[in-house]
């Protein structure tokens, strides 16, 4: 076992800030070319704020559209390829699978780059393309779920809860400085951000070598790579397997299941609401800027950061008995639906960038359920439970951007927030689910574990008792085999003494005759 030190940590951090910059500036661009194809204009900068409605609507749609195709092709190919990746980082090593994906992810910035320099002639299709090529390795489910798995490979059990807690405040930087990051180079390179799509790609290839010639393999690998070997349908098996197969006890195969459900109800609320987010803020009644929409998205993210780097380490030092892992996902599930509640109510610019403040806890959410979930299965099964959560977020990004945008374009001309109001009663559900774990579920086992210690205290105690009394006995029988054999000694000895009395009584008689 490796010494654990600063190895995926930095991966983790820039590749996370990286797709969320090139997020910002695909929806810009998306943005921008529709506006080009509808005004007939060619200068980018005009589309920041269009003076028509009428043009303003229709961007809008075609936004809407463009991007939920974009969204369905990019978690499509990421589904499918996660599934074989989950099952390569346990064959293979976790190296191979990352660099599978950095690879993917700098070709895909090569076509942002050419539909920038061909945006007058609206080729959208370069989009779609970009998405299938960053998809096909598993983009960042994939990446990050191997980046766990390396994590949980290189330290020890004691170190590794910390090890996951740092693992996950990278992502939620990430996030907070990609956006930060998105909303700065649009504001920097606004009309030329084929030097934003080229950074990323730098970043991209920075960390490739990083990975090439840097990181050590975390696990040997069992198999030797060959083509046959890495498409082999096996590798999807046992990935589903894992879920499926019987436990030790009874009650662990449910509660992974329940797990699994209230992690797909997290996923979906948190890809549904980031997928359609930017229109909604771009739109009625707020009518903001990419801008302004970068700075909330990295308000958001920061304070996640802020509860996992600060808040749980001091809570965990001062109040202890309130680190869990069922009572912390039940205040991020609560945390999520206030923000989502809150930000579907806003009219105001102030309203909205008070949203943040409700989402403050909502980050402990997915990384209690992480935790809660390798506590479950076995050890030679986390890198492929960790792959299925990236499965999971993939698919759920793929049906939620859809839902999000078909509930919205419904009802943006009446109530644009309602999507977000449905989303927070969603949260509600998982909520409830381990408010029952924590408040009974917990109690029930506690309850169980203290009869079972006092059992097993009543049967040492008896057992105690008995061998006590054998242990007497013995002594009794002990005693009475003493005195047994000292009286046989006395009357073999006062037998002894007759005899020779008798003797020497036969000797005078024989002397006097």
């Amino acid at each position: 076992m490796l010494p654990f030190s600063i190895t995926v940590e930095p991966i983790t951090l820039l590749y996370v800030t990286a797709i969320n910059c090139e997020y910002t500036l695909i929806q810009y661009s998306v943005s921008t070319s529709h506006c080009l194809s509808l005004t007939n204009l060619t200068d980018p900068t005009i589309c920041e704020s269009p003076k028509s409605a009428n043009v303003s609507a229709l961007i809008k749609d075609d936004v809407t559209i463009s991007m939920r195709y974009y969204n369905l092709v990019l978690s499509l190919c990421c589904s499918l390829a996660t599934l074989f990746t989950g099952s390569w980082s346990d064959y293979y090593g976790r190296r191979l699978p990352m660099k599978f994906a950095l690879i993917s992810s700098m070709l895909a910035q090569i076509l942002c780059i050419i539909f920038w320099i061909t945006l007058d002639r609206n080729w959208i299709w370069f989009i779609y393309a970009a998405g299938l090529v960053s998809g096909i390795s598993g983009s960042s489910s994939s990446l990050i779920a191997n980046c766990f798995g390396y994590t949980a490979d290189i330290t020890s059990v004691e170190a590794r809860s910390k090890a996951m807690a740092t693992m996950e405040a990278m992502l939620y930087l990430g996030n907070a400085i990609g956006f930060t990051t998105g909303s700065l180079v649009l504001k920097t390179f606004g009309s030329q951000l084929a030097i934003g799509f080229s950074i990323l790609f730098l970043i991209h290839t920075s960390l490739f070598i990083y990975v090439l010639f840097y990181l050590r393999e975390s696990k040997s690998s069992t198999d030797k790579i060959t083509l046959k070997g890495l498409f082999r349908l096996s590798h999807v098996a046992t990935v589903f397997r894992t879920l499926g197969k019987p436990r030790s006890q009874p009650y662990k195969k449910f509660w992974l299941l329940t797990i699994i459900g209230c992690a797909f109800i997290a996923t979906l609320g948190s890809n549904a609401m980031t997928s359609i987010i930017y229109v909604f803020l771009r739109n009625a009644p707020l009518h903001w800027t990419s801008e302004f929409y970068g700075y909330l998205q990295a308000s958001n993210y920061t304070l996640g950061g802020c509860t996992l780097l600060i808040l749980v380490p001091l809570t965990q030092r001062f109040f202890p008995r309130l680190v869990n892992d069922d009572l912390f996902a039940l205040l991020g599930f609560i945390s999520r639906s206030t923000g989502l509640v809150v930000l579907g109510l806003a009219t105001t610019d102030l309203h909205a960038f008070l949203s943040p403040l409700g989402f403050i806890l909502s980050e402990l959410t997915l990384p209690s359920i992480r935790s809660s979930l390798s506590k479950i299965v076995e050890d030679d099964e986390k890198g492929k439970a960790f792959a299925f959560l990236g499965l999971l977020s993939n698919f759920t990004f793929l049906i939620g951007s859809q839902i999000s945008s078909f509930i919205y374009y419904r009802t943006s001309s009446r109530f644009p927030g309602l999507v977000f109001i449905i989303l927070g009663i969603m949260e509600l559900i998982p909520a409830t689910i381990f408010f029952i774990k924590y408040k009974f579920f917990n109690k029930a086992f506690t309850g169980k574990k203290q009869a079972d210690s006092n059992s097993n205290l009543s049967s040492r105690s008896s057992q105690d008792r008995q061998d006590s009394r054998i242990n007497s006995k013995d002594e009794v029988d002990h005693s009475d085999i003493d005195v047994t054999l000292t009286t046989g000694l006395d009357k073999l000895s006062h037998a002894s003494l007759r005899a020779k009395k008798k003797e020497k009584e036969s000797e005078s008689k024989r002397t006097e005759c």
